[in-house]
Formats: structure tokens, C-alpha cells, sequence
């Protein structure tokens, strides 16, 4: 939501038309959310940007590894991959650093051979959100699908912005990023439903 807030004029109008039209009699659907790719690669921008650990893949060691330079890890202890380097990494997203919310249905337009690639629940060796591999997340559907159902309920009935001159602060507890919890933001029902 703080992305939304930062920037509404660019992201609250563009979502409300997509959303509105897929509405079916009204209502917001599963066929709506899954419909949604702007709602989609938002919430995957936003998962990109802000993991909910710097950190991921977060596996201990069972055995000692010896890897061919001779490197080893014993057993014991805990490795993981750095899921912001990653996340953040030019050679993998152009201009890594700035959010744009639409980037992941651009790159789904680009290339229709691969669909699901793009999706905010798909997992890859370039988005960690929710893991990867064997043990990715696989509760991962059911809470895009929640983000993407509270993203469009809530740019359909408000009007969200930050007060003039106030910007997020990003906070840290251990290795995860936490909200701005006295972050003030403006908001106004639109009377829309």
C-alpha cells in the first residue's frame, strides 16, 4: 500500500480501470483477480522491492560440503541466498532500484509464450518471494490472491496519498524489513463500491 500511496496518480486510476471492467455484476472475483494483470505485477513489484526477509532460502547444513575449490561448509550451519541482491540485481531487472508497478505485465506482454513466469505467485532463480525450488511456498496462490483481493477493494473504495513532504522510513528487525508503523497516510472513501 505505501506504493500506492507514494505515487496515486499513476497507480490508483490505472488499477481502477482495469479492475472495474472485469467486475462480474458488480463484484470482484476470482475470475477478476486472476484477470488482473496490472493488479498482478503490482503485487509482484511489490514483493520484488520489499521481501519480507533480506534473506531467503534459509536452509542449515546436515553434512559437511566440499565444493571442487575445496571451500567447505560444515556441517551445522545455516546458509541462505540473498533475496534483495537478487531482487535488486541490473542484469536481471532494468533500473532495479525504482518501483514500477507495471513492470511484470510489460514483460508478460513481451513474451505471451510464457504467461505464468510473470505472475506474482510464480517462483524463479530471479523472484524469491515466496522461495524457490522443491520447497517454494505452497501457500503462495491463496496469499497473492488475498494481496491482489485487498489491492482491488481498496483502490476501488479510496483515495490514498502521504501528506506533502512525508516519505516511508524503511526499518529492520534482524534480517527483515518491517513497515513504517508512524507512516501517516491520507485517505478518502470514494464513495465507489
Amino acid at each position: 500500500m505505501t506504493q500506492i500511496a507514494l505515487l496515486p496518480d499513476l497507480y490508483i486510476t490505472a488499477l481502477r480501470q482495469e479492475i472495474l471492467p472485469l467486475r462480474e455484476n458488480g463484484a470482484i472475483t476470482h475470475k477478476t483477480i486472476h484477470d488482473a494483470t496490472k493488479l498482478d505485477s503490482f503485487v509482484r513489484e511489490a514483493g520484488r522491492l520489499s521481501p519480507v526477509s533480506m534473506i531467503g532460502l534459509i536452509r542449515t547444513v546436515r553434512k559437511d560440503f566440499r565444493f571442487r575449490d575445496g571451500t567447505t561448509i560444515p556441517k551445522g550451519i545455516r546458509i541462505g541466498v540473498p533475496t534483495v541482491a537478487i531482487h535488486q540485481n541490473a542484469a536481471l531487472y532494468p533500473d532495479p532500484d525504482r518501483f514500477d508497478g507495471f513492470r511484470f505485465s510489460k514483460l508478460r506482454e513481451e513474451s505471451p509464450a510464457d504467461p505464468l513466469r510473470y505472475e506474482a505467485s510464480s517462483a524463479g532463480f530471479d523472484y524469491l518471494t515466496f522461495g524457490y525450488g522443491k520447497h517454494v511456498c505452497p501457500g503462495r496462490f491463496f496469499a497473492t490472491d488475498l494481496m491482489k483481493l485487498v489491492l482491488a477493494v481498496t483502490v476501488l473504495r479510496y483515495d490514498i496519498k502521504l501528506p506533502p513532504d512525508v516519505k516511508p522510513h524503511k526499518r529492520y528487525f534482524s534480517h527483515h524489513e518491517i513497515p513504517d508503523f508512524n507512516l501517516q497516510v491520507l485517505v478518502r472513501a470514494t464513495g465507489k463500491r
